[in-house]
């Protein structure tokens, strides 16, 4: 069915809009919103896809608008973002970007050691002791469970995020 669809959809489509930097920056926005449980300022490197979306980005997230909890399940977020604005740097550049840069490099190693022996098993049992798989949110990664239930998603009534959202961006850039 989607064949007769595919050639409509891919021709309103951009290259950033599968990109997965965008998604992971709206659930770490999500996640340290949650975290700090109030508005905050983020600093993002200069990667190409967040600072193109720079504008978009920013349309979602809090200017004083009610804060609406979304989503279905355990896919459920407060909206908008409570992230304020996105300032961007470079690694190179800056203290805090380059920590990331570390935890992110130390994350994606500890997860290709699950999937294969490690090249440098001491070093991967260091970081598996380590605070690293709470510092990785949403990963995607094959697991067994198959049904709603096993994947903590069987409906428990929410809002539609997408058409929530899409609400919510319309207004604003009116």
């Amino acid at each position: 069915m989607s064949e007769r669809l595919i050639e409509n959809v891919l021709a309103h489509t951009d290259k950033n809009d599968l990109d997965p930097a965008i998604p992971a920056f709206f659930e770490h926005c999500s996640f340290w919103g949650e975290h700090f449980g109030g508005p905050f300022d983020l600093v993002h490197d200069d990667s190409k896809a967040i600072f193109q979306e720079k504008g978009t980005l920013e349309n979602l997230m809090s200017r004083g608008e009610e804060e609406h909890v979304i989503g279905y399940d355990r896919r459920k977020f407060v909206f908008p973002l409570r992230a304020r604005r996105i300032q961007f740097g470079r690694s190179g550049e800056d203290a805090r970007l380059q920590v990331v840069d570390l935890v992110a490099s130390a994350g994606t190693y500890w997860m290709a050691g699950l999937i294969a022996a490690p090249p440098e098993k001491e070093f991967w049992e260091a970081i598996s002791a380590g605070p690293v798989q709470k510092l990785v949110l949403g990963a995607v990664w094959p697991i067994p469970e198959v049904s709603p239930k096993g994947l903590d998603t069987e409906y428990d009534g929410g809002v539609n995020a997408v058409n929530y959202m899409t609400e919510f961006l319309r207004k604003h850039r009116n």
